[in-house]
């Protein structure tokens, strides 16, 4: 599998290397807003460094959900389903290196912006100033912002996992277009209402499961604590659609 890994990497490295660079250069923008003390700009920066946060996210959903779709479609499927790699461990490669991916994006993404909201902060000592009596307002309050930030941390991972539950399903979505539903008409159309009613089943479940403790939170592991049967039922459901995914493969695919 580490090699079907490793050439999952290769062949998306170049599509990754333009986002990269496009990240880059709005960074670089941002850093121009605070060095020129261009406040438009450094606005503008932000909005679009936000807006590419988010629109990688989707990039490597589309790019994950259509290199599956294509490999089971085009001609490159006889050269990935049918090489002496188990079908378990190809799409099992393609799941882990989606997970990965997404791991990064997170990680370098939180990165940058703390880096860049602390340069703001030592720049602009008057904004520091407004945001640390914003800071004992909150707590005045009520509102601990350590436990606003643990509650954006459990939710950053409760979207990690929303997001591969989704690749997961659209895999099995796939699969099943291309294998039981290989000879009726409408089949792309049926296994999308598949894909849309299944997702939307299971959030729906995991949604009404109980949680465990309190909703207020002290640190990051009472905050995924509190989560557990929903990331537990998730995660069952992902190795649910990835071996569903396979044994159709296996066992009726045509390719």
């Amino acid at each position: 599998m580490l090699k079907t890994i490793k050439y999952e990497f290769r062949r998306s490295i170049g599509a990754f290397i333009i986002l990269a660079v496009i990240f880059g250069l709005l960074e670089l923008y941002y850093f121009y807003g605070i060095l020129a003390d261009k406040t438009k700009h450094m606005g503008i920066a932000i909005v679009l460094l936000m807006i590419a946060s988010m629109a990688m996210f989707f990039f490597v959903l589309i790019f994950s959900i259509t290199s599956y779709k294509h490999d089971i479609e085009q001609k490159q499927g006889y050269l990935v389903f049918m090489t002496p790699t188990s079908t378990y461990s190809v799409i099992g490669a393609k799941l882990i290196t989606t997970l990965i991916t997404g791991i990064v994006i997170v990680a370098v993404i939180f990165g940058l912006f703390a880096l860049d909201w602390k340069i703001l902060m030592n720049k602009d000592k008057n904004l520091k100033n407004t945001i640390d009596v914003l800071h004992d307002v909150f707590e005045t309050m009520g509102f601990k912002t350590d436990k606003i930030i643990l509650g954006l941390l459990a939710t950053v991972f409760v979207f990690l996992i929303s997001f591969y539950l989704l690749v997961a399903i659209a895999y099995l979505a796939i699969s099943l277009s291309n294998t039981l539903l290989s000879n009726k008409r409408g089949k792309g159309f049926i296994s999308f209402v598949f894909f849309i009613i299944l997702y939307i089943v299971i959030t729906i479940i995991s949604n009404k499961l109980p949680h465990i403790g309190s909703d207020s939170f002290d640190n990051l592991i009472e905050a995924m604590r509190y989560n557990i049967p929903q990331y537990l039922f998730n995660l069952v459901m992902m190795i649910a659609c990835f071996y569903s995914s396979a044994w159709l493969l296996n066992n009726k695919i045509n390719l």
